[in-house]
């Protein structure tokens, strides 16, 4: 079978986190992932288990801190401040969602910047309005689409690029980093719900990440450029005949004949995001070493 876009440059960002340990001499042990996490969502489970094996490929150390899902904002920010003072953890997030009942957006910002590798502090989400090179940490998503289209030498300077979603995970970040004229320098669209006639937008893109969570949301090759390159963020479980498959916001079968570059689900995005988190932790450890 043909390895697909995503874990080929997934692969190389591997590649490259194990050069640096090597020449730093680093004992890969040294370097610890911790997350949080609350209640049992089943996607967060796997998503975690993900984490946890690009840790153990790569020889970092990994701990899951999991609460109840009845537990209070003030045992989560309890557990954090052990994290952020443990100086034999390097990264540590937390696994989202987490229940309405606790403050999101108070144990996001309760995390040691230098320690936040899901990019979520306030202090280092700031820093990327400046542009790649000002940054601190690239959401994990956001880095892994921003590598995959350097490895992929998409043109994008000038070039319209059509954004689909407006999440601080990904839609956000991402319309920071692409719009950068030191860099990118796309000419970007940013759409969401309310977007009205959204399909005469992506007709006239040249590049569509679509992080809309609307299974198939581009079903047919007449909304989209002759060779588009289309990034598919989306991840949907949904039955076909008698089978479950994992299908993306974009219909794969439908469009990749019009394209120039158009990621699968699963296989694309997907495996990046991992790597990226794997990337962030080793500016983490770089970060804390130079204290």
């Amino acid at each position: 079978m043909e390895k697909k876009i995503g874990n080929i440059v997934a692969d190389e960002i591997y590649a490259k986190i194990k050069r640096q340990i090597s020449s730093q001499s680093l004992d890969p042990s040294s370097v610890k992932l911790a997350v949080v996490q609350v209640g049992n969502d089943q996607a967060s489970n796997i998503y975690i288990k993900f984490k946890r094996r690009a840790c153990e490929k790569l020889g970092f150390g990994f701990s899951l801190f999991k609460l109840e899902d009845k537990c209070t904002t003030e045992e989560v920010l309890k557990i954090i401040d052990s994290i952020n003072t443990d100086k034999n953890i390097t990264g540590c997030i937390v696994q989202l969602p987490v229940p309405l009942h606790v403050d999101k957006y108070k144990i996001l910002n309760a995390v040691n910047p230098l320690k936040d590798v899901d990019c979520f502090h306030i202090d280092n989400i700031s820093r990327l309005y400046f542009g790649y090179e000002s940054s601190r940490f690239i959401p994990a998503t956001v880095f892994g689409i921003y590598y995959l289209m350097k490895h992929c030498n998409v043109e994008t300077k000038g070039k319209t690029c059509v954004i689909i979603g407006k999440s601080n995970i990904v839609g956000k970040p991402l319309q920071m980093l692409l719009s950068d004229e030191l860099d990118m320098a796309c000419t970007t669209i940013h759409c969401d719900k309310y977007t009205e006639n959204l399909f005469e937008l992506t007709r006239l893109a040249d590049i569509i990440i679509i992080a809309a969570g609307v299974h198939h949301l581009i079903n047919s090759p007449d909304v989209i450029k002759e060779n588009a390159t289309i990034i598919d963020v989306g991840i949907h479980r949904v039955k076909v005949g008698d089978k479950f498959r994992v299908q993306g916001d974009v219909n794969y079968e439908a469009l990749k004949d019009k394209c120039k570059l158009i990621t699968p689900v699963p296989g694309g995005v997907g495996p990046v995001t991992v790597a990226g988190l794997m990337h962030n932790l080793m500016t983490a450890n770089k970060l804390q070493s130079n204290q």
